[in-house]
């Protein structure tokens, strides 16, 4: 049995793996990820001990190791950054350009505009719109494989439902996490504050959402909106509570659920991203981008966004509020990305279809008065000739005398029969 959605997911990966050098690539974005969550925990300890430079210089390699790997594969000389032929050629040519990465990483950080705009514009704020862009269009191709033929009072009842839902879901998460939860976070006014922004963001795009469904309510294009306003109201819910929950710094058990949901999103935005990156490698174009320069430039944003996390932790005063701002921005752009690709969707559901060229139809035959045209069809045979000697009925009365045949000869009216036709006679 085929699932649209589990074999996107899985023709996705397989374009990590599809060759050595993305397998190395692979490799070394698996374990960026696993010491960013690492030190993440750990953070309040390497803070106490002094480490912080040390993990902002070292923390920052890999993501840029990444970025350089998607410039020169670009290009085309990515068997100068991996190997296809060999693991080996690939370990050895990377302790190299990870002291390169490293000298133009402190060359970065020494600009101060270039760190920003490469890592928290270009890397952090690119992988949240990349997955807001990511869900939004999933859940209007989850919504069009669902879509209903028939619109009823019952379907229609059940949207306004669904639009009442969404606010009971956010508001809720809110609310719910906050006296159920964790009523500590009422210390940290910031991360409170930018949770109370990103719930006002979510129910604004619901409501604007309804305002969509209320013109849209006689067309097909309500079923795909319903959905999609459910499936962002769900991931705002989600984000109000990474957000408000608190990190458990320290405590590597209680981050285990945090770490499994990151590393299951993390994967399902590169099976997406990675699609959409490297579609163009087998495209018929003068100019391709290869595997490896959309695996590496995944790998990039994906890992800058983890490392940029970490750098808030150990920069801001607020450690919470610091942890949560991945959650805090995912919230706020959630919804104004997906009304974004809402408004392209309707606009697109608006135009006019092109005229279709329908077969002509062939005039029906003249009819006449008092005849029906079943009867203005219908063809009268002719009348038979009559014989002016004697009446129609005695020339159709007297039969035609048969022709005399000669057996032996076997001829009929003077013209010889074939051998079948005399045996028939």
């Amino acid at each position: 049995m085929d699932i649209p959605v589990l074999s996107r997911f899985i023709e996705g990966l397989k374009l990590f793996f599809s060759t050595k050098g993305m397998r190395w690539l692979t490799i070394i974005f698996l374990l960026s990820v696993f010491l960013a969550k690492i030190t993440e925990a750990a953070s309040p300890w390497l803070q106490l001990w002094g480490f912080g430079l040390l993990i902002l210089i070292l923390g920052g390699a890999l993501p840029t190791f990444f970025f350089i790997a998607a410039i020169i594969s670009l290009f085309g000389f990515q068997k100068f950054i991996v190997s296809d032929e060999s693991y080996l050629g690939s370990i050895l040519r990377f302790p190299i350009w990870y002291f390169v990465s490293l000298f133009v990483l402190f060359g970065m950080l020494m600009t101060g505009v270039l760190f920003q705009l490469v890592f928290v514009i270009f890397g952090f704020l690119g992988w949240i719109v990349f997955q807001a862009y990511l869900a939004s269009r999933s859940s209007l191709r989850y919504a069009e494989s669902v879509t209903l033929e028939k619109r009823g009072k019952l379907m229609m009842t059940l949207y306004t439902l669904i639009y009442f839902f969404n606010y009971i879901v956010v508001i809720g998460a809110f609310i719910a996490t906050i006296l159920f939860i964790n009523p500590a976070i009422l210390a940290s006014l910031a991360t409170v504050a930018i949770a109370l922004i990103g719930t006002i963001f979510a129910c604004g795009f619901n409501f604007i959402n309804g305002m969509i469904q209320i013109r849209e309510r006689n067309k097909r294009s309500i079923d795909n909106v319903s959905l999609l306003g459910l499936f962002i109201s769900l991931y705002s819910a989600y984000f109000i509570y990474n957000v408000l929950s608190g990190p458990s710094f320290g405590d590597p058990i209680a981050m285990l659920p945090e770490i499994i949901l990151s590393v299951f999103f993390i994967l399902y935005a590169i099976s997406n991203v990675g699609l959409t990156v490297t579609s163009r490698a087998d495209m018929d174009t003068r100019w391709k981008v290869s595997k490896e320069a959309g695996g590496a430039f995944t790998f990039f944003l994906a890992s800058s966004y983890s490392y940029v996390i970490i750098l808030y932790i150990f920069i801001f005063p607020d450690p919470i509020f610091a942890s949560s701002l991945g959650d805090s921005v995912k919230l706020l752009l959630f919804p104004l990305v997906a009304l974004i690709l809402e408004l392209i969707y309707i606009r697109k559901w608006r135009k006019e279809p092109e005229p279709k060229k329908v077969p002509e139809v062939p005039s029906e035959p003249e009819t006449i008065e008092g005849v029906t045209p079943e009867e203005a069809i219908t063809e009268t045979p002719p009348e038979p000739e009559t014989i002016e000697e004697g009446t129609p009925e005695e020339s159709i009365a007297e039969p035609p005398s048969e022709p005399e045949m000669d057996e032996e000869e076997g001829v009929l009216g003077g013209f010889p029969m074939d051998d079948e036709e005399s045996e028939g006679a």
